[in-house]
């Protein structure tokens, strides 16, 4: 049925985890203590139902519910849980998310802690936490995916500016990799912003280097969030709108799984990473959301294809901060449409966009067109239905968030800052100086791409 686990990784995934899943119950239908919802609560806002309420007669329930089975587990007492794990050896990140957010979609034996934090280290995430928390979080996945018919992979949110984040997710993700070569892994990374200079590029640089070949990443920054949005866009700002956002992103990479009978162009995890790791080494892609509206001027506004899909591609609306990434030709893109859309026109108009932006070169597109509304949680203060894109490419305008990488990594590494706590953790200068080589590789086939 692939099934797709969720994991929740450090205190970036531990945050994102109540919008995600509160999202994904209201998108099949499921009640936030695990039970199922007798009517399509999707057409209960729709713009269209308030006008026109005699369409909901007819409904078929089981369509607009969707395919829960990919994502939630079903008891035998009509119990539904989410297929996801939370880990952070800080005590303290698991027990305020059981305090506040612990209801019935998560299983009590999914909330994975230890007793002491990674303390923004990669190398006591790598070395002292992996040894003591990768035997328990191998063996809780190996138990998920044996209640599984036929898995197809791991979607990891973290962030690569903490110890848990980076080291531990390092250290995890290799695991996978030798037991399930065969499963796909994606993972929703939080890079840190280019003015965080104190130890985060060195976690950067080590994760790349110790990081499988594997997983696909996507990446998005908070910078970028907030701009995103902006006061002009929303009447707040906070972490838990970001994170709300976050949280559609992920959505929207399993949609076309879970809503096949309502969606076209069909995109699965093993298509994502097909089509977004090229190479070996350019496993990196990056965001875009349309539109960042509220909920007053939403209405006034026509969305559909080629609004959309130009929205895509402008500056305000790309998820990470990187100069003229809406300029660069992209490797890879994929084009996820939500609502009442048209599949070819929708892929018309995103394969015109991509032939002018790569100068007329037809490079590789995918488009997914979901007929299930997009759903806003309500502290979004966005529209609560409606048609929405996200896009995913490979761009080659994340070579320059690298080449800040690399520039802060050598400048750290030159004036030896803050190696003695990495060393104190069995790290040696053979791993700074592989991290840095490995840097030098990645920018070296940026840089051949772009020449190309």
């Amino acid at each position: 049925m692939k099934e797709i686990i969720t994991l929740h990784l450090g205190q970036t995934g531990v945050q994102v985890a109540d919008p995600l899943w509160r999202l994904m119950s209201t998108e099949h239908n499921i009640a936030i203590d695990g039970t199922q919802l007798p009517c399509p609560n999707d057409w209960d806002f729709s713009p269209i139902s308030e006008m026109c309420p005699e369409i909901l007669i007819g409904i078929d329930c089981k369509k607009t519910n969707g395919n829960y089975e990919p994502i939630f587990q079903e008891t035998r007492d009509g119990k539904f849980y989410g297929r996801s794990v939370l880990i952070d050896p800080d005590p303290e990140t698991i027990g305020r998310f059981k305090r506040l957010y612990d209801h019935g979609l998560y299983m009590s034996s999914n909330f994975l802690t230890s007793d002491d934090s990674c303390g923004n280290l990669f190398a006591r995430g790598f070395m002292s936490t992996a040894s003591m928390m990768r035997p328990r979080i191998c063996e809780r996945i190996r138990r998920m995916l044996e209640e599984c018919d036929l898995p197809e992979g791991f979607i990891i949110i973290n962030s690569l500016g903490g110890g848990t984040g980076s080291g531990l997710t390092a250290a995890l993700l290799n695991t996978l990799r030798i037991y399930y070569k065969n499963l796909v892994q994606l993972q929703v990374t939080l890079f840190p912003t280019p003015q965080a200079t104190t130890v985060e590029p060195y976690n950067c640089a080590l994760h790349e280097y110790k990081m499988n070949d594997n997983s696909c990443i996507m990446l998005i920054d908070n910078q970028a969030l907030f701009n995103a949005l902006t006061p002009m866009r929303r009447s707040s700002n906070g972490f838990e709108a970001v994170n709300n956002i976050i949280a559609q992103l992920v959505s929207n990479l399993t949609i076309g799984t879970r809503f096949k009978e309502i969606s076209e162009g069909l995109i699965s995890l093993r298509d994502l990473r097909f089509l977004l790791h090229p190479t070996k080494n350019l496993r990196y892609s990056s965001f875009s959301y349309s539109p960042f509206t509220s909920k007053k001027t939403y209405r006034y506004d026509k969305w559909y294809e080629h609004e959309l899909t130009i929205d895509c591609f402008t500056e305000i609306n790309q998820l990470i901060n990187c100069p003229n990434i809406e300029k660069t030709p992209n490797l890879g893109t994929c084009m996820i449409y939500r609502g009442n859309l048209n599949y070819f026109k929708a892929k018309e108009c995103a394969g015109n966009y991509l032939r002018q932006l790569n100068g007329g070169l037809q490079t590789g597109v995918n488009v997914c067109v979901s007929q299930k509304n997009t759903y806003h949680l309500d502290e979004n203060n966005m529209p609560k239905a409606g048609n929405t894109a996200c896009k995913l490419s490979t761009n080659l305008a994340l070579k320059n968030i690298w080449e800040k990488t690399y520039n802060n990594y050598t400048t750290l590494l030159q004036k030896r800052a803050f190696l003695h706590w990495y060393e104190n953790e069995r790290m040696t200068s053979c791993d700074f100086d592989g991290a840095k080589e490995k840097l030098c590789i990645l920018l070296d086939e940026y840089n051949f791409m772009l020449k190309k």
